[in-house]
C-alpha cells in the first residue's frame, strides 16, 4: 500500500480550463446539509497535512469565509476542528459556492476552475497510465497539476525526471506553495544523490542514547527509512534480516517515522531486529524527511566506509545484488 494520504470525495461539476494565478479575495458561500452542527472550520493543505485556518458559525445550514489568497490551494471543510481528512477542495479568489454534506462525504464547488480540474483529474490520477507530463503540457500555468504532481508521483520519481517535469511549468507559477514544494525536493534530491556525500544526523536510539551516523564511518551502512504502521516495510523484514546476517561486516540502521513510542518498540520485538534503530518519533515531520528526501517508505540508502552515498531505492529488492559488488561473498 502506498504510504499517501489520500482523499476521498464524491461531488458535481464542470470542467473548466484553468486562467492564470492571480492574487485576490476569496468570498464563500456554504450550505451544510443533513448536520445540526452550528460551527464549521477551514484547513490548508500544506505539506502530508491539512492546518487549520479559520472558523466560522453555521446558522440555518449557511455559513461563509472571507480572506485573502495568492494562488488556487487545497483547502479543506469540516465540522470537527481535529478532522486530519476533511472534505477538500480548491480554493481561489473570487465568490465560491460551497454545498457538502459529511453523512455522505459528498462536497460541490462552484466558482473555481482550479476546483472543477482538481475534481475532473482526481479519479484518473490513480489510474494505471495515467500521465502526469500530459496535464502539465495542457494546463501549464494551473497550480493543479503542481499539486498531483508532489502529491501523487514525486515520491517514485527521480532526480532527471522531476526537474523534466519542473521543466514545464510556467514562470507565472514560480511563486506558489506547490511549486516551491516541487523545487524544494528537487534541492533535497540533489544533495542525497549516488555520489554526494551522506547528510549526517543524530537521533535517540531505543533507550533514548544518541546515535550519530558518523558512528558507522570506515563500515558500508545501509540506512533503512521505516515505521511500524507501513505495510510495505513490514513485508520487507524478512528481506532486510536475511542480509543483515548474510553480510557480517553490513552496519544496518533503522530510521523509524513512528509516532507513537510503544507501536515502534512493539514491532522492534515482534520482528526481532537486532540492528540499531533510532526515531525523533516526529513521523513525517521528522527532519529527515527533508534531510533524506524521504517521501515513501521504506526507503533505503548504502552508505560506504568514506560517508557516500552509493545506492538509494524504494524498496529492498536488488539490494543483495548491490551487496555482492561490494562485499564480493
Amino acid at each position: 500500500m502506498m504510504k499517501r494520504l489520500m482523499i476521498f470525495m464524491l461531488s458535481v461539476g464542470t470542467l473548466l480550463f484553468p486562467a492564470p494565478v492571480l492574487a485576490g479575495r476569496y468570498h464563500i458561500e456554504g450550505r451544510l446539509q443533513n448536520s445540526t452542527q452550528n460551527k464549521i472550520y477551514l484547513s490548508q493543505y500544506t505539506d502530508k497535512a491539512f492546518v487549520l485556518e479559520d472558523s466560522a458559525s453555521v446558522r440555518n445550514g449557511q455559513f461563509s469565509f472571507d480572506g485573502n489568497l495568492t494562488s488556487p490551494l487545497l483547502y479543506g471543510l469540516s465540522t470537527d476542528r481535529t478532522d486530519a481528512h476533511p472534505l477538500a477542495f480548491f480554493l481561489e479568489d473570487g465568490a465560491i459556492k460551497v454545498r457538502l454534506d459529511e453523512q455522505e462525504a459528498k462536497i460541490s464547488v462552484s466558482g473555481s476552475r482550479a476546483d472543477s480540474l482538481y475534481r475532473h483529474e482526481l479519479p484518473l490520477a490513480d489510474r494505471k497510465g495515467y500521465r502526469i507530463d500530459s496535464l502539465i503540457d495542457a494546463h501549464p500555468e494551473s497550480v493543479v497539476p503542481a499539486y498531483l504532481l508532489i502529491r501523487n508521483f514525486a515520491w517514485s520519481l527521480n532526480l532527471q525526471q522531476l526537474q523534466a517535469f519542473r521543466s514545464k511549468f510556467s514562470p507565472v507559477l514560480n511563486h506558489t506553495l506547490y511549486v516551491k514544494q516541487i523545487d524544494a525536493l528537487i534541492g533535497d534530491l540533489r544533495r542525497v544523490d549516488v555520489g554526494q556525500q551522506a547528510p549526517v544526523f543524530t537521533l535517540p536510539d531505543v533507550g533514548g542514547r544518541p546515535v550519530n551516523l558518523n558512528r558507522f564511518r570506515g563500515r558500508y551502512v545501509l540506512v533503512e527509512f521505516w515505521a511500524s504502521w507501513c505495510g510495505d516495510c513490514r513485508r520487507e523484514m524478512p528481506l532486510i534480516k536475511s542480509l543483515h546476517a548474510k553480510y557480517k561486516d553490513l552496519a544496518v540502521l533503522g530510521v523509524s517515522f513512528d509516532r507513537n513510542r510503544a507501536s515502534w518498540l512493539n514491532a522492534i520485538r515482534q520482528y526481532q531486529l537486532a540492528w540499531t534503530q533510532v526515531s525523533d518519533l516526529k513521523g513525517w515531520e521528522s527532519s529527515l524527511t527533508s534531510l533524506y528526501a524521504v517521501r515513501w517508505i521504506p526507503t533505503v540508502y548504502l552508505i560506504g566506509p568514506e560517508g557516500k552515498i552509493l545506492y538509494k531505492a524504494l524498496t529492498l529488492v536488488g539490494m543483495d545484488h548491490v551487496l555482492e559488488s561490494y562485499f564480493k561473498l
